[in-house]
């Protein structure tokens, strides 16, 4: 019985030695990943230097640029618009047949109802399905169309 236990605790001993060495295996390579990292990302910015420089010499001999540069990047930021839940839909659903219900029989256009509701989509009135606002009616064609509620 005593053996088992000297076993058991060499065995444990050589566990954690074991531990030890793979977790500053780990952390030799942890090092190496982020040196390599930071080398390509070094390496990188300098290429893209010398291809924007590149890019402004062949621009003053032809007039245009040949590589995408900042001149050519797409507008806006970058970031896309977050999804809406349901739930956020439904609620400017419910808005908007608040908006046309408080217009009256007057009604109201869809410009002024995307003005105050710009992410309402192509199609007011499918929207308002879609998402249970409420039903609207629409009379008229193209711009003078008119929402009512009915």
């Amino acid at each position: 019985m005593a053996k088992a236990i000297e076993n058991a605790a060499t065995l444990l001993k050589e566990l954690e030695a074991m531990e030890s060495r793979a977790q500053t295996a780990m952390d030799e390579l942890m090092q190496k990943k982020r040196e390599l990292r930071a080398d390509v990302e070094m390496r990188t910015s300098e290429i893209d230097k010398q291809i924007e420089k590149l890019d402004e010499v062949y621009k003053a001999a032809s007039g245009r640029y040949y590589v995408g540069t900042v001149a050519h990047k797409p507008k806006g930021d970058g970031t896309k618009r977050p999804r809406r839940s349901k739930e956020d839909k439904a609620a400017e659903a419910k808005a908007v047949y608040a908006f046309v219900k408080a217009t009256g029989n007057d009604g109201t256009t869809g410009p002024e109802i995307r003005e105050k509701f710009p992410q309402i989509g192509q199609s007011i009135v499918k929207f308002m399905e879609d998402n249970g606002g409420g039903k609207l009616t629409k009379t008229g064609t193209a711009k003078s169309t008119k929402y009512y509620v009915e």
